[in-house]
């Protein structure tokens, strides 16, 4: 997911820096090209929110106010495209490159809390004497009673 923001990261940011000349049309043709791969992270987030949130009730408003984030984020997100800055809009590509580079410190930030969440849980399974197999039955069991993730001390991130 991270490293999908990397080249539309770039390609945002050298499409708003390098000049406005014929010169310039074809490499201004592969970063614009290089954008494309944005939208990976967020079909590969919208994976993640079911396997990482437990509890019917949680996972249901967690994907609903991630569903209303990305709307409002869209409608948000185009007004910094104005028809004065045509045709280079520079700060609408910069202030895309910045969330761009935004997401990339989120991303990263998400999966080392996780990465910690998950060695936390497993030093205090491990102090407990609990088996593997025990861990993962209990695991199951807590969530077939609708425990979530922040309650539930056998449910385990994916990252």
């Amino acid at each position: 997911m991270a490293f999908a923001t990397l080249p539309p990261f770039v390609g945002m940011l050298g499409m708003s820096l390098l000049p406005n000349t014929p010169h310039y049309k074809w490499s201004k043709w592969f970063l614009y090209l290089i954008t494309v791969p944005f939208v990976l992270s967020l079909f590969l987030a919208w994976t993640l929110i079911p396997s990482n949130v437990a509890g019917r009730t949680k996972k249901t408003v967690i994907s609903s106010a991630t569903f209303v984030g990305y709307c409002v984020g869209n409608m948000a997100g185009s007004q910094i495209f104005k028809t004065k800055d045509a045709p280079q809009y520079i700060p609408g590509t910069i202030g895309c490159a910045v969330c761009l580079g935004a997401e990339f410190v989120l991303i990263a930030a998400w999966r080392v809390y996780y990465m910690w969440q998950n060695k936390r849980r497993d030093r205090v399974a491990a102090e407990s004497g609990v088996s593997k197999e025990e861990q993962e039955r209990l695991g199951r069991e807590m969530g077939e009673r609708d425990v979530t993730d922040l309650l539930n001390p056998y449910f385990r991130y994916t990252m």
